[in-house]
C-alpha cells in the first residue's frame, strides 16, 4: 500500500503557505508605514482556510485550491498627516498571530510525520 502525503498531511502545507503569504503583505506594510499615501494592504485567509478544510464527497466535486487567496486595501483607521494607512501596532500584531497560527501547523505536521514514520517502522 502506497503511502500518499498529501492525505496524511491534510491541508496543512497549503495553510503554511497561504500564512506565508499573509506575514509577507503584512510586513510589506510595516515597511512601508513612513511612505507618503501608501495604502495598507489587508489579505483574507479565513475563507481560504474553510475551503480547504472541506472534503470531497463526490468525485464530481472540485479540488480546493490554495490559490487566490484576497489581497485589498484596508479601509483606513486612521490615516497620517502624510496620507499613510499603515497602523503599525496592528500590523505587528497580526503578524505575531499569524506565526503563532504558523507553529501550530508546524507542529501539526510534525505529528503526521511522526505518526508515519511510526508506522513505517511497524511502532
Amino acid at each position: 500500500m502506497a503511502i500518499s502525503f498529501a492525505e496524511a498531511l491534510g491541508y496543512h502545507p497549503e495553510l503554511l503557505s497561504l500564512q506565508a503569504e499573509k506575514v509577507t503583505v503584512y510586513g510589506s506594510n510595516l515597511v512601508n508605514s513612513e511612505t507618503p499615501n501608501y495604502q495598507a494592504s489587508d489579505f483574507d485567509i479565513t475563507l481560504r482556510e474553510q475551503v480547504l478544510a472541506m472534503t470531497r464527497t463526490d468525485e464530481r466535486h472540485l479540488t480546493p485550491s490554495p490559490k487566490g487567496a484576497v489581497v485589498t486595501r484596508r479601509s483606513e483607521l486612521q490615516t497620517m498627516l502624510n496620507g499613510n494607512s499603515v497602523d503599525v501596532p496592528l500590523e505587528q500584531a497580526t503578524i505575531a498571530h499569524t506565526l503563532s497560527d504558523y507553529s501550530t501547523n508546524m507542529s501539526f505536521i510534525r505529528y503526521h510525520l511522526t505518526a508515519l514514520s511510526a508506522a513505517i517502522n511497524g511502532r
